[in-house]
């Protein structure tokens, strides 16, 4: 090693610091390049090469990193910690990380890529892992929009954060995620003033496990919750006024409180002087109210029947009296039809 400086044109070696500068005199590291547009080439013998920088361990000479081109394929990685390809990018300009394989994501889910991510040169982005977050937003600052949605350059759509909550918003209106589903506009909560569905396009089923409350105004309930629907049948009994008859059918509908029950009712055995009465309704009627049947009886066209207050049986009178109707097993012998709505205890 020389004990002075070497000068050879634009090529200086500083002996004392063992710096190397071209085009430069004073080399500020190892290497110093100064110029215009300084370059380095890296050319190999054949097109069909492999040409890279190596960065080695200094105390076994280890290649630990290393940037490789392959002028085949044209193709050019980056690798750390003697692990192949941690960036790798292809001919076609996608750059992927974790992986070579451009398929992170297809439509017919054959992908091989567990771990990986594609900056697609088309403008795409690919992503897979094969356990835990894919995608990962913090908003670090104040509230608002995290990912902004635009076609075109023009908003459609936005997800942010507002009071600590979730907000998806299209242009207008949104939802905000927090103890509840509330309805936004311009990411605002607001009250009567979004739709769900429409005229037109309807969702189809909505499963609750508890009530549907109607008439909100402000957060005051104007109007009770509705918390039951049911169907089912019923077994009509023979109270009094007959002994038996045949049930062909004898169903219900409940809706809140408010029951309906039909009946169809024939082949009556055993009528006495008594009143006729039909028990076994599927719930007891309100108290303090009485609630009129619409029915059809054969030979007794002026009967009207009726469900008493608290009660589980409908009573049959004459019309405009309240004397029994006179059911026998002589005028009952066809059958006896009917339907009744009353509100439930």
């Amino acid at each position: 090693m020389p004990t002075s400086d070497i000068k050879k044109g634009p090529l200086y070696v500083d002996s004392t610091n063992n710096r190397l500068g071209i085009g430069t005199a004073s080399p500020s590291a190892l290497l110093h390049l100064d110029g215009t547009t300084p370059s380095i080439f890296i050319q190999p013998s054949a097109d069909t090469e492999v040409a890279a920088i190596r960065f080695r361990n200094a105390a076994d000479s280890n290649t630990l990193g290393m940037i490789e081109y392959n002028h085949s394929e044209h193709s050019m990685s980056f690798r750390t910690n003697g692990v192949s390809d941690r960036v790798f990018i292809d001919s076609s300009g996608n750059l992927l990380v974790g992986t070579t394989d451009t398929t992170v994501y297809d439509n017919n889910a054959n992908s091989s890529v567990d771990n990986g991510l594609n900056l697609r040169g088309d403008g795409k982005l690919d992503a897979a892992r094969y356990s835990g977050i894919v995608l990962g937003l913090n908003l670090t600052g104040t509230d608002g929009i995290i990912a902004d949605i635009r076609k075109s350059g023009v908003a459609v759509g936005s997800i942010g954060t507002f009071g600590g909550q979730l907000d998806i918003s299209g242009t207008t209106n949104g939802i905000r995620f927090g103890g509840q589903l509330e309805p936004i506009v311009s990411r605002t909560r607001t009250n009567d003033a979004v739709d769900l569905g429409s005229s037109t396009y309807g969702f189809r089923n909505l499963y609750l496990s508890s009530g549907v409350v109607f008439g909100t105004t402000g957060g005051t309930v104007t109007s009770k919750t509705l918390d039951d629907y049911e169907e089912g049948t019923w077994t009509p009994t023979a109270v009094q006024g007959v002994t038996g008859f045949t049930i062909s059918s004898a169903g219900y509908t409940k809706v809140g409180r408010l029951v309906t029950v039909n009946f169809y009712l024939n082949s009556f055995t055993g009528g006495d002087a008594n009143r006729l009465e039909i028990g076994g309704l599927p719930f007891t009627s309100k108290a303090s109210t009485y609630y009129t049947a619409i029915f059809e009886a054969n030979q007794e066209p002026n009967a009207q029947g009726r469900v008493g207050n608290n009660a589980q049986k409908i009573l049959f009178w004459d019309v405009g009296s309240d004397t029994r109707a006179n059911y026998t097993g002589n005028t009952l012998t066809s059958h006896l039809i009917g339907s009744i709505t009353y509100e439930t205890s």
